[in-house]
């Protein structure tokens, strides 16, 4: 830990004014990993009026100049079949050997397709996805088209007071002695999730990439807590967690049950609505990178 104190009092230097009055010494400062914990987008956003534009031109002109497919082609054989088939039942004649040639229709196939089609925008709500004000910030259903990132008041056991609890921030924790940073980031997940045994536990699974943090922070603590806890601030290295999703998952995402005892409340977040929840730019400047979409 003395070289990464070390690494990044150098690093300091390329954007520091007062370097030399800005000293971190190893053991004052407190070792702790926060956890980016985001979901990417499920689905398309709604296209801008000059891309909609643009698709109805560019479907008129596929028509107009591309081949037919395969498909198109069966379409159309199909249609002069059933047209014969219809004239030949109309006359009484033996229908056998043109129902062997139809089998099934392509268009009975492109009926099926549209069903299957229908039922799959009626049960994810495709045609009308959830928006901010139709959804609960608790719920990670919400805002499928943009991507959302874990927002948490936390408790924390060495606090002043056995009732306090954090502003908005991410997930933080501290890192143990002999501990990689990436252990810490494993042990903060969890500890902050339920267990798969909870009444409501999570029906997805986690991804974190590399071992590397991706960012840093540094925060000095007030003369009081610097007095109480001994330290003169925190550094926080952040990682990103994933979250791995399936179609069986999404139907049944939920407020989800955070361990009590270390998430007091929640929210799941655009990058607009993470600014306005937390104050500290420097803060949200070190991750800002995670809700590029």
């Amino acid at each position: 830990m003395k070289n990464l104190i070390r690494y990044l009092h150098t690093s300091s230097s390329f954007y520091s004014t007062n370097f030399k009055q800005f000293q971190l010494n190893p053991q004052r400062w407190r070792i702790e990993v926060s956890l980016v914990i985001y979901r990417l987008p499920l689905i398309a956003p709604p296209m801008t009026e000059a891309e909609r534009n643009f698709a109805q031109l560019s479907e008129i002109k596929d028509n107009q100049t591309s081949y037919k497919c395969d498909f198109e082609l069966e379409l159309e054989k199909d249609a002069v079949l059933l047209e014969k088939r219809k004239k030949m039942e109309a006359e009484g004649k033996d229908l056998s050997h043109l129902d062997q040639q139809l089998g099934v229709s392509s268009v009975q196939k492109r009926n099926e397709w549209s069903e299957k089609a229908q039922k799959l925008i009626k049960k994810y709500n495709l045609d009308n996805p959830p928006t901010n004000a139709s959804m609960d910030f608790k719920c990670l259903k919400r805002n499928l088209d943009r991507k959302l990132v874990l927002a948490v008041r936390q408790k924390f056991e060495d606090a002043h007071t056995d009732d306090y609890v954090s502003p908005w921030i991410l997930p933080q924790l501290m890192n143990k002695k002999g501990e990689t940073l990436k252990e810490t980031a494993l042990r903060l997940l969890s500890l902050s999730l339920p267990s798969e045994d909870a009444k409501n536990p999570f029906p997805f699974e986690f991804q974190m990439y590399g071992n590397a943090p991706i960012s840093h922070y540094l925060y000095r603590y007030t003369e009081t807590m610097k007095d109480r806890l001994g330290f003169d601030g925190s550094i926080i290295f952040f990682y990103p967690a994933q979250i791995l999703h399936s179609n069986k998952a999404i139907n049944s995402w939920t407020e989800v049950g955070f361990n009590p005892n270390k998430i007091a409340d929640y929210k799941w977040c655009t990058g607009e609505e993470f600014d306005k929840i937390v104050g500290d730019r420097n803060y949200r400047n070190a991750f800002k990178s995670v809700f590029v979409e």
